[in-house]
């Protein structure tokens, strides 16, 4: 009688009840357990492998294997090139795949780094539908080994930052180990001081920058500056980089202290209460804060629509109705001793938004507010229209 052959894995096979599923209960032999081994689908693997093991003999040790497994296991491997992969796949580890091979007498490929002097390493196939192929990942080494840094061949090849990293170390490729040693004295082994950057090389600096940032050349040099000469230096990058939603530069009442990022007493102030704070609720000030100091608390300059208008606002105070309190609603509530009423709001008479003086914030509702808005963006309009008109009709005259 002549035994059937066993179908690949690929094949899937019919939904029939499997002895070994049903009575998992009362399973203690090692060949059930090494079926529903953990980590796996259960029945899915039971009614594909159950025609391939069921006649497992007792001794399930390294030449307990039959061979239609051991043939599936080697094709993986010869595919993957990796017994780590291959041991994954069917519950057991690297080197037990490694001694079942090796005592069957099969032939064991040397690791990807082994080959480099060679050819090109398989490729380990990766969790997605797209892989990438062996050819690919060979030409990226052969940049990489002229040698280019990950940084340009991931560049070169337009992949995500850190992801060449992991290719090459999935696939057994050493990478290089970077390590920036400073300038030091042979004398004393002390680090040397790095040279000042001149006005002109500052200069530079500052035309190369597309965001309020320090410049990384100049990164160990600011923790050297003063506040004076941090401030001076931060003036020339606002300058460039200064919008319509930043601060005001109208003058300040008499009841407020303005602050930025290179203001000291800010700086006191947030230490202070950040005392006993975490890391998700800590007042942080940025290159880019700007606001003014009320009462010994820090409000920050906000120009947002979900804030409700422009002005300034504490940082660490929210309400689900107000939102972050204002200090202009603040002022006027302390004033006149009551809440501002959901239907109104609070306005600058003069419309300069950092005179925060008492008798300079007035309550008008809301519909009074957005009449007056209207009005004036009407007249905006039309004063730009007679503008545009009066400049056609010179052009008609002088022609």
């Amino acid at each position: 009688m002549t035994r059937k052959t066993p179908e690949p894995f690929h094949v899937e096979r019919k939904a029939e009840p499997s002895p070994y599923y049903e009575n998992r209960n009362t399973r203690t032999d090692q060949r059930h357990r090494w079926i529903h081994r953990p980590g796996a689908d259960g029945r899915a693997v039971c009614d594909r492998l159950y025609h391939l093991v069921k006649k497992l003999p007792k001794s399930f040790g390294v030449k307990g294997y039959p061979k239609a497994v051991v043939k599936r296991m080697y094709s993986d491997y010869l595919r993957t090139r990796s017994f780590e992969e291959v041991g994954r796949v069917y519950g057991r580890s690297a080197n037990a795949v490694r001694c079942l091979f090796a005592t069957r007498g099969l032939t064991i490929f040397k690791r990807a780094d082994e080959l480099s002097a060679t050819g090109p390493a398989f490729p380990i196939p990766q969790s997605g539908p797209s892989q990438l192929p062996a050819s690919l990942v060979w030409k990226m080494w052969e940049d990489y080994c002229k040698p280019l840094s990950l940084s340009a061949v991931e560049r070169k090849y337009g992949k995500k930052r850190g992801s060449l990293r992991n290719i090459f170390e999935r696939r057994g490729l050493k990478v290089r180990v970077v390590c920036k040693r400073p300038a030091y004295d042979p004398k004393t082994g002390r680090i040397l001081k790095l040279p000042a950057g001149t006005p002109a090389q500052i200069a530079a600096m500052i035309e190369k920058l597309n965001c309020v940032k320090v410049p990384f050349e100049l990164k160990r040099e600011w923790r050297q500056w003063c506040w004076e000469k941090r401030g001076a230096f931060l003036k020339r990058v606002w300058a460039k980089f200064r919008t319509a939603k930043d601060r005001p530069t109208t003058p300040f009442s008499s009841n407020v202290e303005p602050f930025d990022y290179c203001s000291p007493r800010a700086h006191e102030i947030a230490g202070l209460a950040n005392a006993g704070r975490g890391s998700h609720a800590r007042i942080q000030i940025r290159l880019r804060s700007e606001g003014v100091i009320w009462r010994g608390r820090l409000f920050y300059w906000i120009h947002n629509k979900s804030e409700k208008g422009c002005g300034y606002a504490e940082g660490i105070q929210w309400s689900k109705v107000y939102g972050r309190p204002l200090l202009h609603r603040l002022i006027w509530e302390e004033e006149n001793k009551r809440k501002v009423p959901l239907t109104h709001t609070v306005i600058h008479k003069d419309g300069n938004k950092n005179n925060l003086d008492p008798s300079n914030l007035a309550l008008r509702s809301r519909k009074e507010c957005a009449r007056e808005n209207m009005s004036n963006w009407h007249f905006k309009v039309a004063r730009e229209r007679t503008a545009a008109a009066l400049d056609k009709f010179n052009l008609k005259e002088t022609a």
